[in-house]
């Protein structure tokens, strides 16, 4: 269906995909991040990248007004799902994340980069898009949504269209979820396109960064080469199970003639899970009449080999031991610890900053919207801000930190609030609301302590 959607985009919008190859790339590593069929290393790197860089981190959107608590909000139920959705980018090269209004709210959808059909761009800027918006059946008859993007000086217009399974057009109500719809808005005073995009920060190899590339790009074959010394590893350990060779006179059943016979007589001792076998052909009978076949494993070769590729699979992705290989932390102290993991912290801090570019454009999206449907009061645009609270346990240790903290606080070069929302966490207004609460809590109590002994 890749060609068939390619060739419907450029028909219903009349402009051509661009890098088609990068999104037939695109196609082929979400198919291989969805695999389950198999040990996915991709999806191994993915997840725990994601668990390291989005761990325990906190979204604080702040200003007040009705503008920063509807940006707000439509930015934290994206953010609920930062693990999943960093996952998925890594793994596949990206997420586009799109608006669309739900109860008088904006909200983001999240889809695959191969659904996204890049249309034109302005250097690294995309300033048109078809994107295959929607899948739904209707009388068992399934249909398509898309959604067109363009941007040219100033204005944004966003063009709805719906086709069949053949890619014929059709009208927007023949589904009825998609019936309210609008054909086509425009929207001015736009700088950027109302829509985000979670890429992979991984090096595309290419001169243009349109499209993102799974977190394994370029490892292909180093990962074939894994998975092939993984079925050698479990062939090593079958073809050494230890088995008894009984002589085919021992059994009760003649070894010799019939259909039976002649099957008994092509087994081998690697064949099936029965640990006897008939030898064929007569013994010695001054020994015992049979034979153990009880080679020796060569697990430690094999291991040490697997734990070789394991450490070159690391390198190639650009991580440091930890993620496939044990970390060598026996002995280390905090700091060799982190410059032991400096290559992992790197990666990391480079999709934090996929995450912060990515809500800073779903802010922006949210903040556009908002205005132009009048879902909060007009002239608004712009009254909030954004910020993650990320874990630096990673990359420093909490203790010190503290003490440093609590040095430039003593020295007042930092206030009580970022010193309780640093500890506490939440946002700067909720910090200095709790001191506020507490010092009034302080006075009321000295207060009446004075009282009583006054009075006494």
């Amino acid at each position: 269906m890749f060609n068939e959607f390619l060739d419907w985009a450029r028909r219903l919008f009349g402009r051509p995909a661009q890098e088609v190859g990068a999104v037939a790339l695109a196609a082929r590593a979400e198919a291989d991040y969805r695999r389950v069929d198999a040990v996915n290393f991709t999806y191994i790197f993915a997840n725990r990248l994601a668990n390291l860089a989005v761990a325990d981190a906190s979204l604080n959107a702040s200003g007040g007004g009705a503008r920063a608590r509807a940006v707000a909000g439509a930015l934290e139920d994206v953010f609920q799902r930062a693990h999943k959705l960093t996952a998925q980018a890594l793994g596949s090269g990206g997420r586009v994340l799109l608006p669309y209004l739900c109860g008088g709210q904006v909200r983001f959808e999240a889809v695959a980069q191969d659904r996204f059909f890049i249309t034109g761009m302005d250097g690294g800027r995309v300033t048109s898009a078809a994107v295959l918006a929607g899948r739904a059946e209707v009388d068992r008859r399934v249909y398509y949504r898309w959604t067109d993007y363009a941007l040219e000086n100033g204005v944004q217009r966003v063009r709805s269209r719906v086709t069949d399974a053949g890619g014929r057009a059709v009208e927007m109500g023949v589904v009825p979820q998609w019936a309210g719809l609008p054909g086509e808005v425009a929207i001015a005073g736009v700088e950027k396109l109302t829509l985000a995009f979670l890429r992979c920060p991984v090096d595309n190899r290419r001169e243009r960064d349109g499209y993102g590339v799974p977190i394994t790009y370029g490892c292909e074959a180093l990962m074939d080469e894994i998975h092939e010394h993984m079925r050698l590893i479990a062939r090593e350990y079958r073809l050494t199970r230890p088995m008894l060779g009984l002589s085919a006179e021992m059994w009760r059943q003649p070894f010799e003639g019939g259909e039976s016979g002649v099957e008994r007589a092509r087994r081998t001792v690697q064949d099936g899970d029965d640990p006897f076998i008939p030898i064929e052909g007569a013994y010695d009978e001054t020994k015992a009449p049979w034979l153990v076949y009880a080679p020796a494993i060569r697990n430690e070769a094999m291991y040490d080999r697997l734990e070789h590729l394991f450490a070159m699979l690391e390198k190639a992705v650009g991580t440091s031991r930890g993620i496939l290989t044990a970390r060598e932390t026996a002995t280390a102290t905090a700091t060799e610890i982190r410059a032991a993991n400096h290559d992992t912290l790197t990666l990391v801090t480079a999709i934090r900053r996929m995450w912060e570019q990515a809500l800073d454009d779903m802010a922006y999206a949210a903040d556009v919207l908002c205005e132009h449907y009048g879902l909060t009061p007009a002239g608004a645009r712009g009254e909030y801000a954004v910020q993650v609270d990320w874990d630096m346990s990673l990359f420093e240790s909490g203790a010190e930190t503290f003490e440093q903290l609590c040095q430039l606080h003593d020295r007042n070069l930092l206030s009580g609030a970022e010193l309780r929302q640093w500890v506490r966490g939440g946002a700067l207004e909720e910090a200095q609301a709790a001191i506020d609460r507490m010092d009034k809590e302080r006075e009321a109590i000295s207060g009446a302590d004075a009282k009583e002994k006054g009075g006494g």
